[in-house]
């Protein structure tokens, strides 16, 4: 962002990229754990590890798909960049953010395999910074740069599922 408060042209303006924030979430659950004398999430060992593997599969999967197609539109995926493409097909008809939310289901699988309750609660706050922080602005540089192409897409998918 420039010192007006106006995002660099075509870009979100999204100030701290969004992978650094769920590993920062995810860090600071894991050491309130630590620092607490680990915790517990409840989950019998088997069974988290087969919710975790589960997690982080699907939350891979949803994240390349999406890069692919930001590949193959040409457009970066990174909101700090400059967009320019909009990408509405493949799983983007079925969430408006795949990224994220591959991202979250990431640091939901690792946070239930390290069997880490404070991780899991850092999820909470985490996913309305991404909403707030990061989708709204997105969203506002989306409409700006694509206008009713976009406006009629987000009525129709839904932000996260």
């Amino acid at each position: 962002m420039s010192r007006s408060g106006a995002s660099p042209a075509g870009t979100a303006g999204v100030v701290v990229p969004p992978p650094l924030l769920f590993l920062a979430s995810l860090s600071v659950g894991l050491g309130i754990d630590y620092l607490r004398g680990r915790g517990s999430t409840g989950i019998a060992f088997v069974p988290r590890f087969a919710r975790a593997e589960l997690l982080i599969t699907a939350g891979v999967m949803i994240i390349v798909a999406a890069l692919l197609l930001f590949r193959a539109a040409g457009t970066p995926p990174a909101p700090t960049r400059p967009m320019t493409a909009f990408v509405p097909s493949g799983i983007y008809r079925w969430t408006r953010n795949p990224m994220y939310l591959g991202m979250a289901a990431i640091t939901l699988g690792i946070a239930i395999a390290a069997d880490s309750p404070a991780a899991v609660a850092m999820m909470v706050p985490l996913l309305v910074v991404i909403r707030y922080g990061v989708i709204a602005r997105e969203e506002r540089a989306m409409l700006a740069r694509f206008g009713e192409d976009f406006s009629h897409y987000r009525r129709t998918v839904r932000r996260w599922f």
